[in-house]
């Protein structure tokens, strides 16, 4: 197990393999989670439908489950976008610290040559 985490913390190309992998993990996760909601949304839109079609009042406990389930979405929309734009940022950055440690520095005494 140590090996295994000596290996990890000194390879930066397996460091920034972990950090995708995790990040694309939450957002698979967030992505699953916000399609249980939204099923769920239809199914109690499916519910305060039938109550109407069939002239039977809907009652005040779903009303306001359904303000609630509107503004956690809201909400949650938010803070996903936000999260979303962060994670790529950071993303960007390691891509690109990582490609400056693993680029060849240019050497002084190679100069481009004319094409004739």
């Amino acid at each position: 197990m140590d090996n295994i985490l000596s290996a990890l913390s000194g390879s930066p190309v397996l460091i920034g393999i972990g950090v995708l992998l995790v990040i694309l993990t939450v957002l698979t996760l967030a992505l699953k989670l916000v399609k249980v909601a939204l099923f769920l949304g239809l199914v109690l839109a499916a519910y305060v439908g039938w109550l109407h079609y069939s002239g039977r009042e809907v009652p005040r406990e779903v009303r306001q489950a359904e303000q609630r389930i509107l503004q956690t979405s809201k909400e949650a929309g938010k803070a996903l976008k936000d999260h979303a734009d962060e994670a790529g940022s950071f993303v960007s950055d390691q891509a690109r610290k990582l490609g400056d440690k693993l680029a060849p520095e240019p050497s002084a005494d190679i100069r481009p040559q004319a094409v004739e």
